[in-house]
C-alpha cells in the first residue's frame, strides 16, 4: 500500500491498533451511552447521534458533549461555531447535513461498523496536511486496509487508532467515550 508515493508501514500501523484495542468499543459505549440519553428525554436517538455530530467539528469530546446537550435540552448551542449553529439550522429545516466527516461521525455514532471518520487526530496520525476530499478518501482508504490486515470492522478500528494517535500525542486520556449522561 503506498501513501504519498511511499510504501505504508500497515502491520505498524496494525500494532498500533492492537496496542490501542480497549478503543474498538469507543461507538458502542459512546452509542449505548447516546440511546440511553435520548430514551430518558423522549428523543430519537439518530437525532441525538446527528446533533453530537453536527457540533463536533475542531471542538474536544467534553466539549461536543456539552454543546450537544446544551442544544437538545434548551434549544441553543450558545459557545458552538457560527458554521455548526447554521448547519444545525439547516438539518433542522431539512434533516439534511453533510461533510464527510460529520456524517460518518453520525453513522459511527449509530451503530454503523463500517463508517470511518477521519477528524484532526487521523489527519496527525497519517501525517496529512491537506484537509481535502481525496485526503479523507486516502486515509479513510488506509483505515480500511489496517482493519482488513487485523480483521476488525472498520469503526472499531478507527478508533482504536484514534487512542493510539492521542497516545502518541502523550494524552493519557486517550480513551474517552463520548458520554452524554441521562
Amino acid at each position: 500500500m503506498l501513501w504519498r508515493g511511499q510504501p505504508v508501514k500497515v502491520p505498524a500501523l496494525a500494532d498500533l491498533a492492537q496496542s490501542h484495542a480497549y478503543g474498538r468499543a469507543w461507538y458502542v459505549e459512546s452509542g449505548e451511552s447516546i440511546a440511553e440519553y435520548a430514551s430518558a428525554r423522549n428523543l430519537d436517538a439518530r437525532y441525538v447521534c446527528d446533533v453530537v455530530a453536527i457540533l463536533s467539528p475542531r471542538v474536544s469530546v467534553t466539549q461536543n458533549v456539552k454543546l450537544a446537550r446544551r442544544y437538545l435540552e434548551t434549544g441553543t448551542a450558545l459557545g458552538a461555531m457560527r458554521q455548526r449553529l447554521h448547519a444545525l439550522a439547516r438539518y433542522e429545516a431539512s434533516g439534511i447535513f453533510t461533510g464527510p466527516k460529520v456524517t460518518a461521525f453520525a453513522a459511527a455514532l449509530d451503530g454503523d461498523p463500517d463508517a470511518i471518520v477521519i477528524d484532526a487526530w487521523m489527519y496527525r496520525l497519517f501525517n496529512e496536511p491537506r484537509r481535502t476530499a481525496k485526503a479523507y478518501r486516502d486515509v479513510s482508504a488506509l483505515v480500511a486496509g489496517v482493519a482488513s490486515e487485523l480483521g476488525w470492522r472498520a469503526a472499531e478500528t478507527q478508533a482504536a487508532l484514534w487512542c493510539g494517535a492521542r497516545a502518541l500525542c502523550g494524552y493519557t486520556d486517550s480513551y474517552s467515550p463520548l458520554t452524554i449522561g441521562a
